[in-house]
């Protein structure tokens, strides 16, 4: 099954997967753009391109959902059939996805599907590209082990655990550190599709965070990335 990240043209690298045009032009400063594939379904449209925030984001996501999440994966597949690519990357121009269609896509995309198409981040390139190399990526795309390219074991028991958070979300960027203890009813398995591509029963997640939580949540992606800390022991 076809990968999917999004990332903007600027920070793209040959290592981030199959470019897919995801905007109403292409950029003219990289050369091969003219001949990459372009996914029609998931670009915004003209007639609302200089609309108002709130206007936009309403006209596009009524876009999304007339095309449907199977037609627009049947197009996205079609596109890495035929440039025999089990990665692809929708991409646009805008620096900050959270400004950007591609950042409406990609949550429209994990409600609709549970599927996660995570932005690459340009700071960490080596990191993108061993998300990109790796056949199951880490934590900021499906709750995995640390990312890199070689196998990590697995945490005995549900914890604690202390992760290492680099959010880049917004205009400040931010380093974080969290713990996730053994907390009764906070901890649960995660229902995977075959493939382990995607969630499932996104809708009973999201009610048992609000139960968790004592009050209604809604789950806002975030662009992020994870690492476990894992205490390192001194040879004897």
């Amino acid at each position: 099954m076809t990968r999917l990240f999004t990332c903007s043209y600027a920070a793209w690298k040959p290592a981030f997967g199959q470019p897919v045009v995801t905007s109403l032009t292409r950029p003219k400063w990289i050369a091969d753009a003219k001949d990459w594939p372009a996914c029609f379904l998931v670009s915004p449209r003209w007639r609302y391109r200089n609309a108002e925030p709130d206007v936009f984001r309403t006209e596009y996501l009524a876009q999304l959902d007339r095309y449907s999440p199977q037609r627009i994966a049947k197009e996205l597949e079609a596109i890495a059939r035929q440039q025999e690519a089990d990665t692809l990357c929708l991409m646009c121009f805008e620096a900050d996805p959270e400004k950007c269609h591609r950042g409406l896509f990609a949550s429209w995309l994990l409600e609709r599907t549970g599927e996660l198409a995570a932005e690459l981040i340009p700071e960490l390139t080596e990191a993108g590209r061993a998300v990109c190399n790796h056949r199951d990526p880490g934590p900021d795309r499906r709750g995995a082990t640390a990312m890199n390219d070689r196998p990590t074991p697995e945490p005995a028991g549900a914890g604690p655990w202390r992760l290492l958070i680099l959010l880049t979300s917004g205009d400040d960027p931010l380093w974080a550190i969290a713990t996730i203890t053994n907390v009764p009813g906070e901890i649960r398995p995660a229902e995977m599709q075959p493939g382990n591509r995607r969630y499932k029963n996104w809708h009973t997640v999201i009610e048992w965070a609000a139960h968790q939580a004592g009050h209604p949540v809604s789950a806002v992606p975030v662009s992020a990335m994870v690492w476990r800390l894992d205490e390192q022991r001194r040879p004897r």
